[in-house]
């Protein structure tokens, strides 16, 4: 059985952050962000889990955890940030997070960054 995360699955999540961001807004931590989302996923029937722990193993020794933002059905790893842009940095770090975790996918999502004060229309 295909373990990587299905298309369906993906807009799914795709769905429910759409709804999180439309909802909320920008400008908010992105804790508030992790926990909305957790809910959405979770009201839409989609497994979903906060922090999940992985171990980081080197030469075959534990030496850290490494906690996934948010984890959906036991394969798709999201990782959110509130920034503009996603950056290479981003997607390096989720590339680490796949080889970590043995997960068959991970995704970096962001949520838009606040508007600098006299950008916003009145």
């Amino acid at each position: 059985m295909d373990e990587t995360p299905s298309s369906a699955l993906t807009d799914q999540v795709i769905s429910a952050l759409l709804e999180v961001s439309n909802t909320l807004g920008a400008g908010l931590f992105e804790r508030v962000y992790h926990q909305a989302l957790v809910i959405e996923l979770n009201l839409r029937g989609l497994k979903a889990r906060a922090q999940s722990p992985f171990k980081v193993h080197y030469k075959g020794k534990c030496v850290g955890v490494y906690y996934a933002d948010i984890l959906v059905r036991d394969t798709l790893i999201l990782e959110l940030k509130c920034v503009e842009h996603l950056s290479i940095e981003h997607r390096a770090q989720c590339l680490n997070y796949l080889k970590v975790s043995a997960k068959p996918s991970a995704s970096s999502s962001t949520s838009s960054a606040p508007k600098p004060n006299g950008s916003e229309s009145s």
